[in-house]
């Protein structure tokens, strides 16, 4: 159970967030949530409190209250998603396709010509929807990187270095 509409009359919520997760949770942050039968239906809350203390699951409770009024579906029980806005970060990202991990590192290829490449190693961050942060990104400035198909070119790399 992650989260729990525990009022419908006050509409406020009790939300699940794990130990590691706590952090990035504050009073105010926004969050959206909605039901899976539903997902087309958006509903707004801002969390109004945060536990102080950690569930033998490694959990914590995060109480939000709803904004919407349109919430004649949700009742005592149900269980709905939520997703908490966390904090914009800025950073260098590329697509997730242009990144490949080889002997525990990561890499991107940088285009030389149209049938050089060169493997440069990456650290990278967090990955959001089709994206990855790249930290070190300095060693990729000025660079023309190939943004997909990284895999392939590895196999393709590997191939020759093999025979």
């Amino acid at each position: 159970e992650l989260v729990e509409l525990i009022n419908p009359q006050g509409l406020i919520l009790k939300i699940k967030v794990f130990e590691k997760d706590l952090p990035k949770i504050s009073v105010n942050q926004n969050v959206t949530v909605f039901t899976n039968g539903n997902a087309n239906n958006k509903l707004k809350a801002k969390i109004i409190t945060k536990g102080n203390s950690i569930l033998e699951d490694g959990s914590t409770e995060v109480i939000a209250k709803l904004l919407n009024t349109n919430t004649h579906e949700l009742v005592n029980g149900l269980y709905i998603n939520a997703l908490i806005d966390l904090d914009n970060i800025d950073a260098f990202t590329l697509p997730a396709d242009a990144v490949v991990s080889f002997e525990g590192k990561n890499y991107v290829f940088e285009q030389k010509s149209q049938e050089k490449f060169l493997l440069v190693e990456v650290e990278t961050g967090n990955t959001f929807q089709e994206s990855i942060a790249i930290v070190n990104a300095e060693v990729l400035l000025n660079k023309k990187i190939v943004n997909k198909g990284a895999y392939a070119l590895l196999m393709a790399l590997k191939n020759k270095v093999e025979e």
